[in-house]
């Protein structure tokens, strides 16, 4: 069974990444909104909604997650969250998006890989899912797990090589110039 001791930690990790996120993000809003707005995925005036909204709300979250306090909606909660982070960065990147300085972690200045981004993303949604399947009365079994496991690991090695081609063609057509 997945649960007991792994979930805890699963939870912890999530809380403690969401809280770090959203306090090294929410003295910097102006460079946030600035961030997700480069992006062109998001309209002007959502960019300044989530910028203003997000970093408290990964405060409450990652506070909750590691208070182990309302669990029944934390969780979904977060899950959900991590899933618009990925959501976020894969459409980033299918616009092209190479290199992006998300500020995730209050660093506006260097920017990363997109790849790397969504590897992150997706590790942080794994991460967030065991945590949350943890926290069902009926636990996971190990028979369930490890194909759930290696079903996320081929999604991710999938959407790595993809990169990687997309990453070719666009080296391929820019030396064809």
């Amino acid at each position: 069974m997945f649960g007991g001791e792994a979930g805890s930690i699963s939870r912890c990790v999530v809380g403690v990444s969401l809280a770090a996120s959203g306090l090294l993000k929410i003295t910097q809003r102006r460079r946030f909104r600035d961030s997700l707005s480069a992006t062109e995925i998001l309209p002007a005036w959502l960019a300044g909604a989530i910028s203003w909204a997000m970093p408290p709300l990964e405060i409450m979250l990652g506070a909750a997650l590691l208070a182990a306090w309302g669990l029944d909606w934390t969780l979904p909660a977060s899950l959900l969250l991590a899933a618009g982070f990925l959501a976020f960065l894969i459409t980033f990147r299918l616009k092209g998006g190479r290199e992006f300085a998300c500020g995730c972690f209050g660093d506006f200045e260097e920017k990363s890989p997109t790849w790397r981004l969504i590897l992150r993303g997706a590790l942080l949604l794994a991460v967030t899912g065991a945590a949350t399947v943890s926290n069902r009365p009926h636990q996971l079994r190990l028979s369930e797990a490890v194909p759930a496991a290696l079903a996320t690991i081929g999604l991710m090695l999938a959407w790595m090589l993809l990169a990687r081609l997309f990453d070719a063609f666009a080296w391929l057509r820019e030396s064809g110039d």
